[in-house]
């Protein structure tokens, strides 16, 4: 399997040489090619060590949206993906590898535009897949792109170089980092009003999102006004 690294900085640029070093280490997890990217401000960098399996010519990462905007280090393998790249295709993108990770690049870059348009921005997210054991179909599964699995940000109050106003789980760990707990179990008892924070960022996230009401999703079990 290939090897990963990503950085980031508040404040100060990161360290191109502790990046590079970084990915270089992993050379045992990707023998065929160790690259990075550092952004425009240099305050975020990514790494990929590759062991190359699929797409030998042009699947080095890290790998670049059409825009150039946004930018991918992938571990893993996604089954399928022939399909799916030919969807893409269809629909008029443009891929800039045949590697089969690009495609979680345009899964990425499909929810940030959902979330944008709800005036939330999807800072990161993690995609769970499985193979379903009757058919070999490929599953999308797990949380996809809920608080639990993704951090949102409110974009009318973003400002780069400082903590976001959010709807996740960061309004949790900001109360746990005010605790006098060495962070093994059992961890504190979240109170009330922490609880009453959470679930409040929680459903304004998934309203603002789907344009649906939360009460009805309890009720009913559908997602719609």
């Amino acid at each position: 399997m290939c090897g990963i690294v990503a950085m980031f900085s508040h404040h100060a640029p990161i360290s191109r040489d502790a990046l590079e070093r970084a990915t270089n280490a992993l050379h045992h997890r990707g023998p065929d090619g160790q690259r990075f990217w550092v952004s425009g401000d240099a305050r975020i960098g990514l790494g990929h060590a590759r062991l190359s399996i699929i797409d030998l010519a042009t699947g080095q990462q890290p790998i670049a949206s059409e825009d150039g905007r946004t930018h991918i280090v992938v571990n893993g393998e996604f089954y399928g993906f022939e399909a799916i790249q030919r969807e893409l295709e269809h629909a008029g993108h443009r891929l800039r590898t045949r590697s089969d990770s690009e495609i979680a690049l345009h899964l990425y870059g499909y929810a940030a535009a959902v979330t944008e348009r709800a005036g939330i921005l999807l800072a990161d997210t993690k995609f769970e897949f499985g193979v379903d054991a009757t058919t070999g179909g490929l599953l999308l599964v797990d949380e996809v792109l809920t608080p639990d699995s993704s951090r949102f940000w409110d974009a009318a109050t973003y400002e780069p170089g400082r903590p976001q106003a959010s709807f996740d789980k960061q309004f949790v760990r900001d109360w746990l980092e005010t605790q006098d707990w060495d962070k093994t179990a059992p961890g504190p008892a979240l109170p009330p009003d922490i609880v009453a924070g959470t679930r409040a960022r929680y459903i304004e996230a998934y309203e603002r999102i789907t344009g649906a009401r939360f009460e009805r999703y309890l009720r009913e079990d559908v997602v719609a006004r």
